[in-house]
């Protein structure tokens, strides 16, 4: 048995009041006058042992009530585990306000009834403890007070966001870490989707988590989950194939579905579609874009459960033309020529080396090395710079015997160097198919499909960056790509002539070199996912207007900020002012890019954890249940805090005990009875 507050224990000195009472007032005598107490005698034996009776009846109900007055206010408890402990508390609370919670429940939304729990569960503990409020969005700082820890609660509201379970245990662990205020008690309040559950937690023996799990309806939920454009290359009125791909949540099926494609705010598709129970599907539009610059593509269904996975939003950049430099050297560019003078897509620039211009850089989106010897550091620094700023470069190694490799060229843009040529014939046997530059070309490579042969190649050695497209039978690659900044850097192990390969001549030439000129316009994300902290890839010449940067979405103006992540320059969009939508960036008053921002589809999930799943989740730490349907939660916060509690009992037998008393006092009467007495004659 221990005691909430064992201070008030003193009061039991009380005890001895009743006994001075008893001592110094029962015990008094009254002297009466009477002529002849002989017929008295027997009535007084009688009567005192009845009285002394009652006497010791109303002093031991009189000591038994103030004992258990005493006892209430001190609290008596029984431990129910080790961390049961009446000592001051530091107390995490976690309220889950993810979309999920905005759902309805049997008592109103499971946000508000959250709160209201998460209120309940502070007004149990007593004001010498302290509070950790903490949300998908809200991590508290420093311990606070009862009043402020409910002044925070209330100010929670649903948000875009969710962290998974055991990062929440795990902060809020982290932050009780530093407070030396005795027992560490968290509370998670949720409804527990399975998808907001995490693994890794390392388990605190010092820790008692409580879950408070809240029954969510069950809901038929169909979500967007992504969309990707599948379309080889991106051009001016050329089809574009968009690929939807869309996932029933729910055990019933969806017979007449409906989605739409808009693009710019145009009607541009309306297509219907079926889904089964528990299962996703691949949906195409079609569509074609007439003007150049940033297109704004919303897709959107109609859905009557969960509404914010109802619409994916992309931004994609279509350009005008795409200009090719082409610099000669000792071959012919008869058909790269070719290639690019069927589509007036492109301009093409064609120079012999003594021509190079590292102005005409700036506004190439593809610049195509064929067959040179030599090359100046100066050209080679300019190249570097422009791959680095998200251009694409071709290396097509000299035909001519005896021509030296370009090796000093391959160091500066880290793409390793290129061999002396080996004549031996072989063939191109694996397509990387999962590289953005053949993943929309092929749907299924056959088996018995037909490769390009080799005579003779030039063995390349790879660079830290650089990854085999084609790469030949024995081994050897036949065409690689290198990563350097924000472009890319093309290495084809022979010269585009047919005495060295059929390559020239193959049907995988045509998609290889488009693919080369378009690869630029897909280095930027078509969009992003809404998360705590949101990092945008940026076109190389924002770094120009750092101090003009701006963001719009709608009426909402901000200023972002450019950051270095990953070894590259991103654009920090913040939190507070995202939503689900466009946002335009500008360098002034120009705009540079329009950025499409989706909430994340982890929400979208109908699936919810047991409290096996939970336990497990948890495993190593002590985890008790509060039921939803419970509805005082307090009796079970302070059974939790205190154990099995007694101070009910002792204020019940307190007022037993004094009534006892007062039917002693009044029903207890002394009426002595006459004495028998004889006639004296």
């Amino acid at each position: 048995m221990s005691f909430v507050y064992p201070s008030f224990l003193w009061a039991l000195g009380f005890l001895a009041v009743p006994i001075i009472i008893h001592l110094f007032h029962f015990r008094r005598y009254k002297t009466i006058g009477f002529t002849n107490v002989k017929f008295l005698k027997n009535i007084q034996q009688q009567s005192q042992s009845v009285k002394r009776l009652r006497n010791l009846l109303v002093l031991l109900t009189r000591l038994l009530a103030i004992t258990f007055l005493v006892l209430a206010f001190a609290k008596p408890f029984v431990p129910i585990n080790q961390s049961t402990s009446p000592e001051d508390t530091v107390v995490g609370i976690y309220v889950d306000n993810s979309f999920s919670m905005e759902q309805e429940g049997s008592d109103g939304p499971l946000i508000e009834v959250a709160r209201e729990k998460a209120r309940e569960i502070v007004k149990s503990y007593p004001s010498t403890d302290q509070f950790l409020v903490f949300s998908n969005t809200r991590n508290s700082v420093n311990p606070v007070s009862r009043e402020t820890a409910i002044q925070q609660i209330d100010d929670i509201q649903i948000e875009k966001t969710s962290k998974p379970l055991t990062d929440a245990v795990r902060l809020i662990t982290n932050r009780m870490a530093d407070q030396n205020l005795g027992n560490r008690k968290i509370y998670l309040i949720s409804d527990f989707q399975e998808t907001s559950s995490a693994a890794g937690l390392v388990p605190d023996s010092t820790v008692s988590l409580t879950a408070i799990p809240l029954k969510s309806p069950v809901f038929n939920n169909i979500s967007i989950d992504t969309a990707w454009i599948s379309s080889p290359v991106i051009q001016l009125n050329t089809p574009i194939a968009l690929n939807v791909s869309l996932q029933n949540y729910s055990d019933q099926s969806v017979n007449a579905g409906s989605l739409r494609l808009d693009v710019n705010g145009v009607r541009k598709a309306v297509t219907g579609f079926e889904l089964a129970p528990n299962s996703s599907s691949v949906i195409e539009l079609g569509f074609t874009v007439s003007q150049s610059g940033w297109q704004n593509i919303e897709i959107a269904l109609d859905d009557q459960a969960i509404f914010f996975d109802d619409t994916y939003y992309q931004s994609l950049f279509v350009a005008a033309g795409s200009d090719v430099y082409i610099a000669n050297g000792n071959g012919s560019n008869q058909y790269l020529a070719k290639l690019y003078a069927t589509d007036n897509y492109f301009n093409v620039i064609d120079n012999t080396t003594s021509n190079v211009s590292i102005d005409a850089f700036d506004d190439s989106e593809l610049i195509v090395l064929n067959e040179l010897e030599t090359i100046s550091s100066g050209i080679a620094e300019g190249l570097n710079q422009f791959v680095q700023n998200g251009g694409n470069v071709v290396i097509i190694p000299s035909s001519k015997p005896g021509s030296k490799p370009l090796n000093d060229l391959f160091s500066i843009l880290e793409s390793g160097s290129i061999g002396t040529s080996v004549a031996s014939s072989s063939r191109v046997g694996k397509i990387e198919t999962e590289h953005p530059m053949y993943k929309t070309v092929f749907d299924k490579i056959p088996k018995n499909i037909d490769l390009p042969v080799v005579q003779k190649y030039y063995p390349i050695s790879k660079g830290l960056n650089t990854t085999d497209l084609l790469q030949l039978e024995n081994g050897q690659s036949f065409l690689a790509v290198t990563n350097l900044g924000r472009g890319q850097v093309y290495t084809l192990a022979c010269p585009l002539n047919e005495e060295w390969s059929n390559f020239p001549r193959h049907g995988l030439f045509v998609p290889s070199f488009l693919k080369m000129a378009f690869t630029n316009s897909d280095q930027l994300a078509l969009s992003y996912p809404i998360d705590n902290r949101n990092y945008v890839n940026v076109l190389p010449g924002a770094g120009q207007f750092r101090e003009k940067l701006s963001m719009k979405m709608g009426e909402r103006n901000w200023i972002p900020v450019l950051s270095q992540a990953g070894g590259e320059t991103v654009l920090d969009a913040g939190y507070d002012d995202l939503e689900a939508g466009f946002a335009d960036v500008y360098g002034g008053d120009s705009l540079l890019q329009t950025v499409a921002f989706n909430f994340n589809r982890s929400e979208s999930v109908n699936r919810f954890m047991s409290d096996e799943e939970i336990s497990n989740l948890f495993t190593g730490i002590n985890i008790d249940f509060i039921q939803d349907v419970e509805p005082y939660i307090s009796e079970s916060v302070q059974l939790n805090r205190y154990g099995k509690q007694y101070w009910r009992l002792c204020i019940a037998l307190t007022l037993i005990f004094l009534g006892f008393e007062i039917l002693l006092l009044r029903f207890w009467k002394f009426t002595p009875k006459s004495p028998k007495t004889e006639a004296i004659v």
